[in-house]
């Protein structure tokens, strides 16, 4: 008995992913609140997990004022990105965007329909915005 993958098997792992429209993107978008902001710093590249919210065409996300991002974010080329597994294993999606992040003024109405995320006491937070440059996302189902 053979141990390679049947016929089917195979042509099941190589269904292609399907590419998602930017009005889909935006939608899913809409409907997540944990990603992944990727940025250079100056100890090399660096992903970190956050709690978004979405205003428009700008995620919004906070972080401490004392951490990497709050330091080498602001001004700078970012990514975000979402992704589901799904209710199968092998059924998803993922979001990919960038945009140029920037530091929310303190005084400035966040606009985002929920209350922002809570800190611990003693703990400053600053809000940060990334402007949707680009975005581009995939559905896999196999």
């Amino acid at each position: 008995m053979s141990d390679l993958p049947s016929e089917s098997a195979r042509q099941e792992q190589e269904r292609p992913a399907e590419e998602l429209d930017a009005a889909t993107c935006r939608e899913m978008l809409a409907q997540g609140h944990e990603g992944r902001v990727s940025y250079d710093s100056g100890r090399g590249h660096r992903a970190v997990q956050v709690h978004y919210d979405l205003s428009g065409d700008t995620i919004v996300f906070s972080t401490a004022d004392y951490s990497d991002v709050a330091h080498y974010v602001p001004g700078q080329q970012v990514a975000f990105d979402l992704e589901s597994a799904g209710d199968d294993v092998h059924d998803g999606w993922k979001i990919h965007l960038t945009g140029v992040a920037e530091q929310v003024p303190e005084d400035e109405d966040l606009n985002i329909g929920r209350d922002p995320e809570k800190w611990p006491a003693g703990v400053h937070a600053m809000s940060m915005r990334v402007h949707v440059d680009t975005i581009s996302g995939m559905r896999t189902t196999r």
